[in-house]
């Protein structure tokens, strides 16, 4: 969910690629295969129906050299296109995987600057602590796999840099997805190492519009994927 976890650096080094270019566009592992296939000149039928992730041949890799990315938003909340036929966000997602250790168990639970004395706490309960930066703000303690369950969106275009994330139950069902737990917002040109969630912050009509972008590329396939 955050920037230390998901940003990973993609080197690309080949025949027809300018050496010391750079592309601000988001790409992941899924777009990998068909941009070897396209490199390759493999004509491979149905290729953007069967997978999720596209081809950076010709937007982001442009063929004689010089790298394109057209930051140009069509519309928040869209098709996650922008004029240069790339997407605007991304989709990253993590299920539960601990060592067993403390699931469901008491663990003990200190405020800062609250008392001295120690609470029990249920791993993955939403704990409401005595103040926070915006007031009585609900705070999400992961302590175990069960409660490090999360899906987020990476939006990165001319007028957002945005990263928004849900916790989900560990069943991770589809009224799981509808009901998410907590939820975590940052503006990452404000705030680029995350250090305050100011979801509550948001309009309602925001928060619905993210939700439900979530939601739908959450179990997106082939061409309805950003």
């Amino acid at each position: 969910m955050y920037e230390t976890d998901i940003r990973v650096p993609m080197y690309l080094r080949g025949p027809n690629i300018r050496a010391n270019t750079s592309s601000n566009a988001i790409v992941g592992n899924v777009d990998i295969l068909p941009t070897f296939i396209d490199l390759a000149g493999i004509d491979l039928e149905n290729k953007d129906e069967v997978m999720d992730g596209k081809s950076m041949v010709g937007t982001v890799i442009k063929m004689e050299g010089v790298p394109l990315m057209d930051t140009h938003y069509k519309k928040f909340g869209g098709q996650g296109a922008n004029a240069s036929g790339w997407r605007d966000y991304f989709l990253s997602e993590y299920r539960r995987d601990g060592t067993g250790v403390n699931n469901f168990g008491l663990c003990q639970l200190w405020f800062p600057n609250a008392s001295d004395t120690l609470s029990p706490y249920v791993p993955g309960a939403i704990i409401t602590p005595p103040g926070g930066p915006y007031g009585n703000t609900t705070w999400w303690l992961v302590d175990d796999q069960y409660s490090n369950n999360w899906r987020m969106l990476r939006i990165l275009n001319e007028s957002h840099n945005w990263s928004y994330g849900e916790f989900v139950n560990y069943n991770w069902t589809e009224q799981d997805f509808e009901n998410p737990m907590f939820f975590e917002f940052y503006d990452i040109n404000i705030d680029p190492w995350q250090m305050n969630n100011t979801y509550i912050l948001l309009n309602e009509e925001t928060k619905q519009v993210l939700h439900n972008m979530l939601m739908q590329y959450g179990n997106c396939s082939g061409l309805s994927c950003p």
